[in-house]
């Protein structure tokens, strides 16, 4: 050992008894969306994904990463910005017509929009409730990507519709955030209470549900107190109007996008410089 390093020791971690203990008090504090507002989102996506799908595949959208049978996604073609590059980019320019699978990349806004409107009754504006975070339950990105691990699949799987579906999200007190990212266990028990509390759509594609299982008693989602279900359904419809709005907009910069980059790439628009 050089003089200049230090010996920590091996520290004692939690057991998985610790670990069952804590997830009693996290799951009385959990709070997910109520399932009547998803049915909602469900019925309404199963009217405008037939009409957004050919308006994303124009711009080179994968639409089965966002948009399923019964799936939640609030915003097709709208995922988190990932990596330095995407950072930088989106510090600059939001729309871009090179971004990989997506028509916008969004820091952590677009999540939150739903649970402004039930909560709220407005459009959300950086704030949320006091003393709790958003927390997705699947990971919905490339990097640190466990989807595939976790469903028990031999090759990784990337959902970027999970992003901004209701079901994939739920509200934790800030100062239990991080057992919940960083523990397996917890982490597949808020899968599971998902699977239950939304039973009557699909949180994954068909092909993937069945692969969110529980392998012990002790973890079964009934020995857990839960907190209700949230969300006021009387703004729901204020909401679906909001959305519906946000991807028309957006789908009217991109293609002005597009045209202005077919126009250049064929010689109708001169740079400044040129002229």
């Amino acid at each position: 050992m050089h003089k200049n390093e230090i010996d920590y020791g091996i520290w004692d971690t939690p057991n998985e008894e610790d670990i069952l203990q804590m997830a009693h008090v996290i799951t009385q504090y959990t709070r997910f969306i109520h399932p009547d507002i998803v049915k909602i989102i469900v019925e309404d996506n199963e009217k405008m994904f037939p009409i957004w799908k050919p308006m994303l595949e124009n711009f080179g959208v994968i639409t089965d990463t966002y948009m399923w049978d019964k799936g939640t996604c609030l915003f097709p073609g709208i995922r988190r910005h990932e990596g330095a590059s995407e950072i930088a980019n989106k510090r600059t320019k939001s729309l871009d017509l090179d971004n990989e699978n997506a028509i916008y990349l969004d820091d952590n806004d677009y999540p939150k929009h739903l649970w402004s409107f039930i909560l709220f009754g407005k459009q959300f504006s950086k704030k949320g409730p006091i003393g709790y975070q958003l927390a997705h339950i699947l990971d919905h990105k490339k990097n640190n990507n466990r989807l595939g691990s976790e469903l028990g699949l031999d090759s990784d799987i990337i959902l970027p519709g999970l992003f901004t579906a209701p079901t994939n999200t739920c509200y934790v007190p800030i100062e239990l955030m991080k057992p919940t990212d960083g523990n397996e266990k917890l982490r597949n028990l808020l899968f599971l209470k998902a699977k239950d509390l939304y039973r009557d759509v699909n949180i994954l594609p068909n092909q993937y549900i069945s692969r969110i299982n529980n392998d012990s008693p002790k973890w079964d989602i009934k020995n857990f107190k839960w907190a209700e279900p949230v969300g006021n359904i009387n703004h729901v419809e204020a909401f679906l109007a909001y959305r519906r709005k946000k991807m028309g907009d957006l789908f009217k910069k991109k293609f002005e996008l597009q045209s202005i980059d077919s126009n250049i790439n064929n010689g109708l628009i001169m740079e400044k410089d040129s002229i």
